[in-house]
């Protein structure tokens, strides 16, 4: 099994890939789709050894086409197949129709998908829709989807959920829920972001055997981030190093009422190697802070002027945690943007920013779906719609870098590179990983990163962090909870 994890394609670079597979290294469209099988075949048979009778749903396309030569092929492995199939003669035009004869003539048994009742199997394999589709599902296929994911075996997708949008990660109206996903030649987009998890299940890749060569020619939409790409960007520390090598982070929230959230960011700093961190908030707030923190600077701020010095010795600048937006916080906020400091910008500070737009290439914006819509003046619905589009908008209407954070958290720096992430936990849908987040990429520019690469790497470390604390079966995970993993990675 071959990846090419770090780079992720729109499903319309798909076709571009295969034209030049075929003309460069004359490989005809029909071994394409043999070789599609055989990864399936051997992707199948090693998730599920003892699956004996395999089920395929098989639609007109390419990816029936790729249904049928799998049935082919499964049936010379010694597999029981049966393929359930529109009632309708594929024509001879058609992408699938040279492998439906094939399967004919192997005499695999084969059923309308209107039947009522349905093979019992071993595993399904669904080569319904695959990458192209474009519209709702409706009809035979909307009701055959629904019928599928009320099987009680398993579900292989071939090169993509049934349903499901490969170019943004929405569902179509209805979506088969996969077991594992098998996606071929490269990564989709839309199978890495929103709400694309919950129906790929595992996701894997198969390059089906294209040369390096041919990737050259089909420029990636985004990369996806990866421990191994991300790491050697934090350098070992020497052995003479001092606090002072580290960076000073400055933390700026914490309105009344709301100490725990600086004191979150605060921890998540020190944790990613900070060497320095000082917390400015609510003056009530400063035992609080000494309590939870006792190795952070507090200061208490009554009057914005007393803010003027604390900037001067700061490195990096976080502005949002517990912010508000009481005339407090918007006084911080006007003057923490007249600073030439890094800034990361959260919570509060991105519902001010909301308000009183503005531009500026030295920050980094954090918004999850809801600040997001926010930013952009549109629905949540619209921005989880198409969550690469609303990223490339919050970079073109407010400049720096920016995190859409969520499933499949989507980035895109001040040179215009965009990642995703993978890594992370559904239990780590909890209240102040935002702020944990901040902290952690403030620490990474505090040590020297500039903002473009302590966004990604950051973001990788805290979902990482996340999966670890979560463990095996952990249903939340508190965002308090990340800071020994943080060391450890980070």
């Amino acid at each position: 099994m071959h990846s090419l994890n770090a780079r992720v394609y729109q499903p319309e670079d798909m076709y571009n890939l295969e034209k030049l597979a075929m003309k460069m290294q004359n490989i005809p469209a029909r071994s394409l789709m043999e070789r599609a099988a055989k990864a399936a075949l051997k992707h199948l048979q090693t998730l599920w050894p003892n699956a004996k009778t395999i089920g395929i749903i098989a639609g007109r396309g390419n990816n029936g086409g790729d249904g049928y030569a799998l049935a082919v092929l499964a049936q010379k492995a010694g597999h029981t197949v049966y393929i359930g199939h529109e009632a309708s003669a594929i024509t001879h035009k058609d992408p699938a129709a040279f492998y439906q004869k094939a399967c004919l003539d192997a005499h695999i048994k084969q059923f309308p998908l209107t039947q009522s009742a349905w093979p019992k199997v071993d595993l399904w394999v669904d080569a319904l829709l695959g990458i192209g589709l474009q519209r709702e599902v409706e009809g035979l296929y909307r009701a055959a989807i629904q019928k599928l994911n009320q099987e009680t075996a398993p579900i292989l997708s071939l090169d993509c959920p049934s349903g499901l949008d490969s170019a943004k990660g929405r569902v179509m109206g209805v979506a088969v829920h996969a077991t594992a996903t098998i996606s071929f030649i490269a990564l989709k987009v839309g199978l890495l972001t929103g709400v694309a998890g919950s129906y790929c299940g595992q996701l894997h890749c198969d390059t089906l055997e294209l040369p390096e060569t041919i990737y050259q020619h089909v420029t990636p939409v985004l990369s996806q981030l990866h421990y191994d790409t991300q790491k050697p960007l934090l350098a070992a520390r020497k052995a003479h190093a001092h606090k002072g090598d580290f960076g000073h982070v400055l933390v700026i929230g914490g309105d009344e009422g709301m100490p725990g959230a600086p004191i979150l960011a605060a921890d998540a700093a020190f944790a990613a190697g900070a060497g320095l961190v000082t917390v400015a908030t609510r003056p009530q707030h400063i035992l609080a802070v000494t309590a939870r923190r006792p190795e952070a600077l507090v200061c208490g701020l009554d009057d914005v002027k007393q803010l003027k010095p604390l900037l001067a010795r700061a490195d990096v600048v976080v502005l949002g945690p517990g912010l508000g937006q009481s005339a407090w916080s918007d006084a911080l906020f006007q003057a923490v943007l007249k600073t030439s400091l890094p800034l990361i910008m959260d919570a509060d500070a991105l519902n001010l920013l909301a308000k009183q737009p503005r531009e500026n290439q030295r920050w980094l914006l954090t918004p999850h779906p809801g600040e997001a819509a926010r930013l952009l003046n549109i629905s949540v619905q619209e921005v989880q719609a198409d969550r690469l589009h609303a990223l490339k908008q919050l970079r073109h209407r407010y400049g720096g870098n920016v995190i859409l954070k969520g499933a499949g958290s989507l980035i895109v720096n001040t040179h215009d590179h965009i990642f995703v992430c993978n890594a992370g936990h559904p239990a780590m849908a909890t209240a102040g990983m935002g702020d944990v987040l901040s902290g952690v990429v403030a620490a990474l520019v505090a040590q020297g990163l500039p903002l473009a690469e302590a966004a990604p790497v950051g973001v990788y470390a805290h979902a990482y962090a996340g999966e670890k604390a979560a463990g095996d079966g952990r249903r939340s995970v508190l965002a308090s909870d990340l800071g020994p993993y943080l060391r450890m990675i980070i």
